[in-house]
């Protein structure tokens, strides 16, 4: 009976660990590039915080000279997508200037006057 307890407990913890995995790798929402080299390429967002900019330490990694190295963050604050500018050359979001937003699926950002992204909510 002791061993059988053990197995037991031993794939609950399995269980567990699996479903934290999937539920902590699951995406949230996505960013795809609109235009240019990577046309059509999407970034998968999976944490609550993500950091938008050329610096190679960012969550998506956006390689033109006009893109900051830390150029905007995207926060899911409660229900909410919060994209907010961090940037020297500035976001646009549907093309109007913005420092911090509110996002909705098909919203168009653009960092720099120079990449666009998509968004899609996910989920």
């Amino acid at each position: 009976m002791t061993v059988a307890v053990g197995v037991l407990a031993a794939l609950a913890a399995l269980v567990a660990a699996v479903w934290w995995l999937f539920w902590r790798t699951r995406p949230i929402c996505k960013l795809t590039l609109r235009e240019g080299d990577g046309v059509g390429l999407e970034f998968l967002v999976t944490d609550r915080e993500a950091t938008i900019g050329s610096g190679e330490d960012q969550t998506i990694v956006v390689s033109h000279p006009k893109v900051s190295r830390l150029h905007a963050t995207l926060h899911l604050e409660e229900s909410r997508f919060v994209l907010r500018d961090r940037s020297k050359h500035g976001v646009r979001v549907n093309g109007e200037p913005t420092r911090e937003t509110e996002l909705r699926s098909g919203d168009l950002i653009s960092l720099a006057e120079s990449v666009d992204l998509i968004f899609t909510r996910l989920g």
